[in-house]
């Protein structure tokens, strides 16, 4: 899949407190053809994530202030970014700490080190199935649009 769909780059903000990670992996998500957004902590990862909408979040967990816990559970009670798929990329790697983190909500989880084509394939993988959604709501609407005219 292309990072854009009809021409729009799609838009992924990248949390991390790991300065070199956040430059290493935003010179791999741009080379893809992605916009990216960065946060270096939960607290104003939230603010961007309200007020940009991405199309997709990456987030760590072990930040201050704010942990990446804490940035979903609230991004998955706001009504505007409930559906934001999330991936989790972070160092907790016992399985028990990988299932809390899905069992909260995020639709991926990486443990690092991880391996690029990894999270490619989980960005397209999530991305993908967004468009899906959003291409069959569409439908739904088009389609009781038709039904509301024809029963004029």
């Amino acid at each position: 899949m292309s990072a854009s769909s009809k021409n729009t780059p799609k838009r992924i903000l990248v949390i991390e407190d790991d300065l070199g990670l956040v430059k290493t992996l935003s010179n791999l998500l741009q080379i893809e053809g992605y916009n990216v957004i960065t946060a270096s902590d939960g607290d104003s990862a939230i603010r961007i994530a309200f007020s940009e909408m991405p199309d997709l979040i990456i987030c760590d967990i072990v930040m201050t202030r704010i942990n990446g816990y804490d940035v979903l559970r609230i991004l998955k009670s706001g009504n505007k970014t409930a559906s934001i798929p999330f991936i989790y990329l972070s160092g907790k790697v016992k399985e028990n700490e990988i299932e809390y983190g899905l069992n909260l909500g995020a639709d991926e989880y990486l443990c690092k080190p991880f391996e690029y084509d990894d999270l490619l394939e989980a960005i397209n993988k999530l991305l993908m199935s967004k468009d899906t959604d959003n291409n069959q709501s569409i439908n739904i609407i088009r389609n009781n649009h038709n039904l509301a005219i024809l029963s004029f």
